[in-house]
């Protein structure tokens, strides 16, 4: 993300700094020729500053990604000291938060961003900035540092626009957590202050898709269900169908979980029977039907729906895996005896030999190996 800001910044900087140099030589941008030296002397004093601020910025995330964390605070510790006040010093002060909760040292991340709040409160980005800090905590599993950060964004900037986003985050830490109640209260204040919010159906969704993650299947139906009763026509609405599907299976279902995925299904094939690619909403929602199917023990369905995509599919990731899924349905059906060995093994080999003939670096294509070489083909 910063790789991107930089190099659009690169850009304008650019076309800002020929421009002003252009019309300053045409005499026609400053009175003064004394002004306009000063100008450009100070644009390309900024742009060094840029360059050397970046240069840095790249080291350190070189260090962190080889978990070299300590060169890494060094250097985010020299920008700061470098450019005191400035953006740079903001969005090192930013990593080196980020850096401490990777590193796992509570007592240096309350210091960093405590720094952070000290020489940034009234900065404009500062409301994102703690926001992306906490993001970063929910990716490491860190729930209370997350929790906490969500809660700074709420209480000290209301109406800023990550306050639901930052109310929704409290919610999903604490059903990470495990806190029933403290979670029952977040969703009911999300709901409350952002119902007329034009997303909050996103959000919504994200509650339930948090529970069905976590087990908690009951509260899951739940909301998956005021997603499909509230915003039927919204981006998550087939979505919201096979969350509910899947909490129905979690809860033992069957016969409900199967049901909402047939008329998915359904649609699908209805609004896409003469789709030669398909598109991406419907290659995701073929996919995870299959899988709803495969868990019910419904395996030509769940096959139909791998079959689609293979057979229809642009997105090569979604191809192999939906290959992989085909074999793998045949496999469980011969284990479960529905089917005889001679029936299965051509089908299973049939598929695993695509994957590894079409796929042969993809996740899936080890386990089609290691069957192929236990199946030789019979001749």
């Amino acid at each position: 993300m910063f790789k991107k800001a930089f190099s659009v910044s690169i850009v304008l900087f650019g076309i800002v700094f020929s421009a002003a140099a252009g019309e300053y030589f045409a005499g026609e941008y400053f009175a003064n020729p004394a002004d306009a030296l000063v100008q450009l002397e100070q644009a390309e004093a900024a742009f060094k500053e840029l360059i050397a601020s970046f240069a840095q910025f790249e080291q350190a995330e070189t260090y962190e990604k080889d978990v070299n964390y300590k060169q890494a605070e060094e250097v985010y510790k020299k920008v700061t000291a470098d450019y005191p006040g400035t953006n740079y010093a903001l969005q090192a002060r930013k990593k080196l938060t980020m850096l401490y909760i990777s590193w796992d040292k509570p007592a240096e991340t309350d210091a960093a961003f405590g720094e952070l709040i000290t020489d940034f409160s009234k900065h404009p980005l500062i409301p994102g900035t703690v926001y992306r800090i906490a993001e970063h905590a929910t990716r490491l599993d860190k729930h209370e540092r997350a929790k906490q950060l969500y809660q700074y964004v709420v209480d000290n900037w209301p109406g800023y626009y990550y306050e639901m986003w930052a109310q929704l985050g409290v919610a999903v830490s604490n059903i990470s957590l495990g806190d029933d109640p403290n979670s029952q209260t977040a969703v009911d204040r999300l709901l409350a202050d952002f119902y007329d919010n034009a997303r909050i159906s996103d959000a919504v969704y994200d509650v339930a898709h948090r529970y069905n993650r976590f087990g908690k299947y009951e509260k899951a139906r739940q909301y998956y269900q005021y997603v499909l009763d509230n915003w039927p026509e919204s981006k998550f609405a087939d979505w919201a169908k096979i969350g509910l599907a899947q909490a129905n299976i979690g809860l033992g279902d069957y016969v409900t979980a199967e049901a909402t995925v047939d008329k998915l299904v359904g649609r699908l094939n209805t609004d896409f029977a003469s789709s030669s690619v398909l598109p991406a909403v419907a290659v995701e929602g073929y996919y995870y039907a299959g899988d709803c199917y495969r868990k019910l023990d419904k395996y030509k369905k769940s096959i139909q729906c791998y079959e689609r995509i293979v057979d229809n599919c642009p997105q090569p990731y979604m191809c192999w895996s939906a290959l992989f899924m085909v074999g793998y349905n045949y496999e469980e059906m011969k284990k479960s005896g529905l089917i005889s060995a001679s029936e299965a093994d051509p089908k299973i080999r049939a598929a695993y030999e695509q994957v590894v003939e079409k796929y042969p670096d993809c996740p899936a294509a080890k386990h089609a190996r290691w069957w192929l070489s236990r199946h030789p083909a019979v001749k």
